[in-house]
């Protein structure tokens, strides 16, 4: 569920490359990089970019809340989908193994094929995806 309590499928962006980002409310390097994920998206949302970020809890272990998602995106002027990823769920579809560690990144071309499972995604890398045609 978004910030404004829509569901949203991953399959409605196969059309673009989507970035995938799984962040948590308590964790300082994730709240490092969202400024320059808005960025990114900002930046290359025309050449077809969607990030999308999946936050997977709050500062007591549950699942974010909807207010939560609104305060993450006011706090880092952020355009892009920020979702609360209940569970886990879709953040767990991308991470070999049990153990997860945050922020993690899976970039995806168009199509959804995967071409960075839970990793670091590089400006380059996007750059790169895109100009291959997403």
């Amino acid at each position: 569920m978004d910030r404004f309590g829509r569901d949203l499928n991953l399959h409605d962006f196969c059309d673009r490359t989507v970035l995938l980002v799984s962040s948590a409310e308590w964790c300082i390097p994730c709240r490092e990089e969202a400024p320059m994920l808005a960025d990114w998206y900002n930046t290359y949302k025309d050449q077809g970019l969607m990030v999308i970020t999946l936050i997977t809890e709050n500062a007591d272990n549950e699942p974010a809340p909807q207010d939560m998602l609104w305060a993450w995106t006011d706090a880092f002027d952020i355009e892009h989908p920020v979702v609360s990823d209940v569970d886990w769920e879709v953040t767990r579809r991308f991470v070999d193994g049990k153990n997860i560690s945050i922020p993690t990144m899976h970039l995806l071309r168009r199509g959804l094929y995967v071409d960075i499972r839970d990793g670091e995604v590089h400006e380059d890398d996007i750059q790169r995806i895109l100009s291959e045609g997403g």
